[in-house]
């Protein structure tokens, strides 16, 4: 610069991302130049400030983002607007040829200012469709669309509508615009069903009508002389059992039983015997099966411990309950047969007293006695055989057959005489005396 002119200084030396904002006349830029007329050598200091730039903000719909001032090199942070339905997914600039992500956050390395704009994707919402607590499905939608709901169906049951809670108080307008995840349930009514009992000549149960799953009691028919097996099903023959119900469809169930069985309790004595009878029907025990004493007979079933009234007859008994029958035992009859003379013999109950003809009377002979086995056998006494016997009965030859005795008595029945004539001979009674005091023969 010649002396004396004045310099003016108006482009300072260039440096990265820098501005020259003043000049000085020192290194420590505490005293600025101020532009004079040079009239010695010196040497300016220029002072730099780091250039700013600015950050501003198209946010395409979304909330207002302000813009920024930043420096080269200097940490940064812009704000994150906000779109209903929508995603906020970043920003991108134009540098000229593309479309270029800029960060939210980062390190400003540019030197110029930007114009950033906000990227947005549309919010997809998630539907849960609910059956109880159980999910059934789920379904995806964008933000302002409506959702099909889903077609669900459930065994036993009838669908009624979808709700938003659990308690079925608000039905689902399938109209309605999806702004946020949310839940759907489904309401389902449970089928009734008929149960119609066939009681198989048992009396008579009603039909019943019944929701699916619900919990049943079935009936307990009575049918006399039968204990009930239970209700069958007269599909498929399976038992069915309280609870919840569990058909799909009406059905028919069928009462199954079994003929009573009662137990007959037989005492004789001391000993007991039981049989197992089906109701109504007689009892195969017989008299012969129980143990008697000798000499003795059961003769015959009673109701009564005490034999008081008939006999059952076995043949027509039907058991109907269970029952206790007593065995009456009785000493047996036997039968005395007696030979040696014309009778019929005699009957006698074992260990009773049995009485014979005292002095039965042969013609010609004279009764020795009866005899049993060539024992002398008492025509008295107590009956202890324990069966029929024969007993003879003994005679010898009577020395006075074929003789008559005439027996003499006077007026006061005094046996004058006994005079013995042969049979069929001239009685002579020339010999008695008649003769009496003042009397005639």
């Amino acid at each position: 610069v010649e002396k004396d002119n004045v310099f003016a200084l108006t482009v300072g030396p260039e440096k990265e991302s820098y501005r020259v904002v003043g000049w000085y006349t020192d290194a420590e830029l505490k005293a600025p130049y101020a532009v004079d007329a040079g009239t010695t050598d010196f040497t300016l200091y220029a002072k730099y400030d780091k250039q700013e730039w600015y950050i501003s903000v198209n946010s395409k719909g979304g909330s207002k983002v302000n813009h920024i001032k930043v420096a080269y090199g200097q940490e940064y942070t812009l704000e994150i607007p906000e779109r209903e339905g929508y995603d906020f997914v970043g920003y991108t600039y134009d540098n000229g040829t593309e479309d270029v992500e800029f960060p939210v956050k980062g390190v400003f390395n540019l030197k110029q200012s930007i114009r950033v704009s906000a990227n947005w994707k549309i919010k997809e919402l998630t539907v849960n469709f609910y059956d109880g607590e159980t999910l059934s499905g789920t379904k995806t939608v964008k933000y302002g669309e409506t959702v099909t709901t889903l077609s669900v169906g459930k065994k036993g049951y009838t669908f009624d509508n979808w709700y938003t809670d659990k308690e079925f108080t608000n039905v689902f307008d399938k109209g309605t615009a999806i702004k946020d995840n949310f839940n759907l349930y489904a309401k389902f009514t449970a089928n009734v069903y008929k149960i119609v009992f066939d009681a198989d000549g048992g009396n008579a149960i009603g039909d019943l009508s019944v929701a699916y799953q619900a919990q049943i009691t079935l009936p307990t028919p009575e049918k006399t002389g039968y204990d009930f097996l239970g209700w069958y099903n007269v599909m498929d023959d399976k038992k069915a059992e309280n609870g919840a119900y569990e058909w799909l469809t009406d059905v028919r169930l069928k009462a199954k039983w079994a003929i009573k069985k009662n137990t007959l309790t037989f005492k004789c004595g001391t000993e007991v015997k039981t049989e197992e009878v089906e109701y109504n029907k007689g009892f195969a025990m017989r008299l012969s099966a129980f143990t008697v004493e000798n000499g003795y007979e059961a003769v015959g079933f009673f109701t009564s411990e005490t034999f008081e009234g008939e006999a059952i007859d076995v043949e027509t008994y039907k058991v109907t309950a269970p029952v206790t029958l007593y065995v009456k035992v009785m000493p047996k009859t036997f039968h005395i047969t007696v030979t040696g003379y014309i009778n019929d013999g005699y009957d006698v109950v074992y260990n009773t007293t049995y009485t014979l003809e005292a002095s039965p009377v042969s013609e010609g002979e004279i009764f020795e006695g009866y005899f049993l086995n060539g024992q002398t056998f008492a025509s008295t006494g107590t009956y202890v055989y324990t069966d029929n016997i024969t007993v003879e009965a003994r005679f010898k030859a009577d020395p006075e057959y074929n003789k008559v005795h005439v027996k003499l008595y006077d007026e006061n029945n005094k046996l004058i005489q006994d005079k013995i004539f042969d049979k069929n001979s001239k009685a002579d009674l020339s010999d008695i005396n008649t003769e009496k005091t003042g009397h005639t023969f």
